[in-house]
């Protein structure tokens, strides 16, 4: 009731500190966070969607800072999303750094994958390559022209060889 009230004035007690805000009165107001790691408060969740920030929650406040910037995390797949340089570690991911974005994605398309029969695959890691039993050339490699190079066989009896060499 005494919420109530106090809220019909545009006068809340949050986290322990009263405070006074035009238009806090039947309105949703808190921390929105932008990929740039600016925090506004006051936000509605609308305004913060329509602005392109995330929400963090009715009464959230900007004290202590609640943002991190947010960048491009690229996953062994070559999916980007945006985040965190902390969740995107947590994550396995490879931060592309601060303010940076997927569109276009960072993440691909990677390099050449080079397997034992001449096929050329792009992957974006070299870990990745290698978990699959490839020769990671390099980010930024291209498979087209095909650059794995294959081991010459030709179809000859051990008889043949041997008379080569003797």
């Amino acid at each position: 009731m005494i919420q109530k009230l106090l809220g019909a004035v545009g006068i809340a007690f949050l986290a322990g500190v009263w405070a006074s805000e035009p238009g806090f009165a039947g309105e949703e107001y808190g921390a929105c966070c932008f990929v740039t790691g600016a925090c506004v408060t006051d936000f509605t969740p609308e305004e913060c969607d329509q602005e392109g920030g995330w929400y963090l929650g009715d009464d959230v406040p900007c004290d202590p800072y609640p943002c991190e910037p947010f960048g491009a995390c690229c996953d062994e797949e070559g999916d980007c999303t945006l985040t965190t340089a902390y969740v995107c570690a947590v994550t396995f991911g490879n931060w592309q750094g601060e303010g940076t974005d997927c569109d276009p994605n960072l993440c691909w398309p990677g390099g050449a994958c080079c397997f034992d029969d001449g096929s050329c695959e792009p992957i974006p890691y070299e870990s990745a390559c290698e978990g699959v039993g490839g020769t990671y050339l390099g980010y930024d490699v291209p498979c087209d022209p095909n650059p794995c190079e294959t081991t010459p066989v030709s179809e000859e009896t051990w008889g043949t060889i041997k008379a080569r060499y003797r």
